[in-house]
């Protein structure tokens, strides 16, 4: 398995790319169940983020979103166009819309998508070969100690980019 400097240099790569090319910058990364807000966002805060996850039922909507693929909606949250994109189920990326056109906006959110799932996917390994309690938490496990990581100066990766990071618990 990747080390985690190496994980965090790849994800820093993806995110600034995504950047660049979608000019997209009002987006939240929700691993798991910690919260990393991209640094320049104006319009996503930590209670917005909560409460997009925590009041708008998105749970339910993802029981018809397909296993083992990256899938997205649009929804409208304080009169604002969202997109909500489930990299995986430990990955999921809520992001405000304002200069691009729909279509560009989901090709730009998938490919994000894709290209994180990518990255994260040799942490998820256990979960898909052998889906038993303790693999899971495992590896959910490693992946919230992967996201605390961002918050440390050693590290080139997210200290750059985030915000903040914080973690929430789920109601």
């Amino acid at each position: 398995m990747n080390s985690k400097e190496q994980i965090i240099e790849k994800l820093n790569d993806v995110i600034f790319k995504f950047e660049d090319s979608s000019k997209i910058v009002d987006y939240a990364i929700v691993f798991n169940e910690r919260v990393v807000l991209a640094p320049n966002t104006t319009y996503l805060t930590k209670q917005k983020v909560l409460d997009i996850l925590n009041n708008l039922n998105i749970e339910n909507s993802e029981k018809n979103f397909q296993k083992g693929v990256v899938n997205l909606m649009s929804f409208e949250f304080e009169e604002d166009m969202l997109y909500y994109v489930r990299s995986t189920p430990q990955i999921r990326i809520i992001a405000s819309i304002k200069n691009l056109t729909a279509e560009d906006a989901r090709k730009n959110l998938l490919d994000f998508a894709m290209r994180m799932k990518t990255i994260i996917k040799p942490l998820s390994e256990p979960t898909v070969k052998d889906a038993t309690e303790e693999k899971i938490n495992q590896t959910l496990a490693r992946l919230d100690a992967l996201v605390k990581e961002f918050k440390i100066p050693k590290f080139e990766g997210f200290k750059k980019l985030v915000k903040f990071a914080i973690p929430f618990k789920k109601k």
